[in-house]
């Protein structure tokens, strides 16, 4: 009788529980969802009704920084602004789908996932597979071409190459 009011004594004590650890606060608490993974931050907003159209111009000053706090580049520090064209393919995706968010005279912060920055590859000063963040002040816009919207597909008008590529046929 003993030995079995000792096993259930023990039964009912069970594993003593274990607190988790503490979680790290979130770095971008408080920031905004864009596409594709983007998070940014508004620091100044701009002038309303001023989104930059793909085919634009745009001249902006940045400092992209790595995740360790070195920065690579920093179109201040140098005294020159930096132009672009808008959703050419010309700048990292984030740039493409996240400087359209700003208007002229705004300043945003952008977290960059890898993925829609240099991805695995890397670029001179930023090695492959790391997270960026981007502080960028679009200073203004210029016209440039009309980049016309992308059709939407046709699946009975689509061919696929052995690699998985698919394209459509006029």
């Amino acid at each position: 009788m003993r030995l079995l009011a000792l096993l259930v004594l023990i039964a009912a004590c069970g594993e003593p529980e274990t607190e988790a650890p503490p979680r790290e606060p979130d770095p971008l608490a408080g920031w905004e969802h864009g596409p594709d993974g983007l998070r940014y931050k508004v620091i100044h907003p701009g002038k309303p009704g001023t989104h930059p159209s793909p085919g634009q111009y745009a001249r902006v000053h940045f400092t992209g920084t790595l995740p360790n706090g070195r920065v690579f580049e920093d179109t201040r520090k140098r005294g020159q602004s930096f132009e672009f064209m808008v959703g050419a393919g010309q700048m990292i995706v984030g740039w493409d789908v996240g400087i359209p968010l700003m208007t002229v005279g705004s300043r945003y912060r952008f977290f960059v996932p890898w993925k829609i920055g240099y991805g695995v590859q890397g670029s001179k000063g930023v090695p492959g597979k790391t997270d960026l963040t981007y502080d960028i002040e679009l200073l203004d816009l210029r016209d440039g071409v009309k980049i016309p919207p992308f059709p939407d597909a046709v699946p009975e008008r689509q061919r696929n190459t052995p690699s998985g590529l698919v394209y459509e046929v006029a």
